[in-house]
């Protein structure tokens, strides 16, 4: 199986189990209701199933002059 193929079944379990989460925890939101999910909920699903594009946050090198 290619990268690729891996990086989309990742994808898919993701946005599965956010959907799942969701539903389960606040039931049906409707057409365009967004939630907060916890954050301890988001980094279990992201180290279960990884991006290769996600690389966590980063500062910036921006100082005050």
């Amino acid at each position: 199986m290619s990268g690729e193929k891996i990086t989309d079944k990742n994808k898919s379990y993701r946005y599965g189990a956010y959907r799942h989460f969701v539903a389960t925890t606040m039931g049906h939101l409707g057409k365009g209701t967004r939630v907060r999910l916890p954050s301890c909920f988001v980094s279990a699903v992201r180290k279960l199933w990884p991006s290769p594009h996600y690389s966590g946050f980063s500062s910036s090198n921006i100082t005050d002059m």
